[in-house]
């Protein structure tokens, strides 16, 4: 997942042959990404997303150049995040930052 959105330089891992541009390089000034299900991201992720949102700049696997983000972040998840809150299982400042502006649709 996270090769998929912060994309990877060629030796960064096992397999990665070539080098890979992520889901957020590709976004654009005016446009918009969207994650879904990311109440199913895992705590290690949560933290890097954290970085993207409040900095707009990431790196990817296996560099150390800083990549600016463009555009907006867009998410949904089927999952009830307040619950997740409680439980621990969502950071509360990736939560904070995450749901800046909350649509609730019906099910």
């Amino acid at each position: 997942m996270e090769s998929e959105l912060f994309g990877h330089c060629k030796g960064a891992f096992t397999g990665a042959l070539r080098h890979h541009e992520g889901v957020l390089s590709r976004g654009r000034p005016h446009g918009f990404i969207f994650l879904d299900e990311v109440g199913d991201l895992s705590p290690q992720l949560q933290v890097k997303l954290l970085q993207v949102i409040q900095e707009r700049v990431f790196s990817p696997v296996g560099s150390t150049e800083s990549r600016q983000l463009h555009g907006r972040l867009i998410a949904a998840t089927h999952q009830n995040l307040n619950e997740m809150l409680d439980k621990g299982q969502l950071r509360e400042d990736f939560y904070y930052r995450l749901c800046s502006h909350e649509i609730q649709l019906p099910t």
